[in-house]
Order: C-alpha cells, then structure tokens, then sequence
C-alpha cells in the first residue's frame, strides 16, 4: 500500500523533508501518527469541601497514574462574585503550599497548613471557595497541571 500526502513548501525549503540527493522524489510511506486523546489527570484532588482545623485542610488526592505522583500543591482564594471582585481577579492570594507525594493508583489525605490570613478569612466568612492547583513533573520531565474548587468551612463552634 502506498500513501502520499502534499507537505507545505516551508518544510521542503528548511530542509526538513528535503529527498535524497538524485533520488528524485520519494513519497512518505507507513502509517501516519495518531494523537492519543488526553487521560484522566494523574492527580486530583477528590472532595469538594474541606473543614479547617487547627489552622490546616485536609485535602484527598489521588493519584491516576501508572508511576508514583509528586509535585506540589497550591491552595488560593477565590474573590467574592461582586464587582469589586471582580477587578481583583489576578490578586488571588495563596493561603496554602504544600510538596505531595502519592503511590500510584492510590488516594492520600494531606493536611495543608493555612496561612494566617486564610485562616482569618475563613473564621470571618465562615466558609471560603477556593481554587487547588496540583503541578506534577512526570519521569520524562514533562510538566502538567491540575486545578479544581474547594470550598474551605470553618470548623467548631463561633
């Protein structure tokens, strides 16, 4: 079976599928590369609220991946839906930033330490949502990551 396809003047000018020296022109034979479809994350966090206690989060998460999963984990306040909030949408500011480790295929509950003014924010609104960004590095080197709302409750009694 013979397969050919045209290839864009730019890439034969640069020399990139440039033919053989009086081998005339050869058609590309074989298969053709098939994008994979993106898997599922290799890390998420599982639960969709979290309660503050002794100034830390319990977060879930779990790990998809065939290897074990490592990187870090962020947790920043998300504004108030008002307008005024809105205009500060870049200054999310982050309350919580801890390493993370997870064997493959396996949920982990982590404990992320609040910073003093999440804790405030928190203890005055009685609940805060949040935005949790999980960055990984796989074996190969390659980077990816994962983001997802919580909301945060203040625990025990006011």
């Amino acid at each position: 079976m013979r397969v050919s396809f045209v290839v864009p003047l730019a890439l034969l000018l640069a020399g990139a599928l440039a033919p053989a020296a009086g081998a005339g022109t050869t058609p590309l034979t074989g298969p053709l590369p098939v994008p994979l479809p993106p898997g599922p994350p290799p890390v998420d966090v599982v639960s969709g609220t979290a309660t503050m206690s002794h100034g830390s989060v319990p977060l879930r998460v779990s790990c998809g991946s065939a290897a074990r999963c490592s990187g870090w984990i962020t947790v920043r306040l998300l504004p108030r839906r008002s307008a005024k909030a809105t205009a500060a949408r870049a200054r999310r500011s982050v309350i919580a930033k801890r390493r993370c480790r997870v064997a493959a295929g396996r949920t982990k509950t982590l404990r992320a330490h609040i910073t003093r003014r999440g804790r405030q924010r928190v203890l005055q609104r009685r609940r805060a949502r949040c935005s949790v960004r999980i960055s990984t590095v796989a074996g190969d080197g390659s980077k990816q990551t994962t983001s997802s709302r919580i909301t945060i409750k203040a625990g025990g009694k006011r």
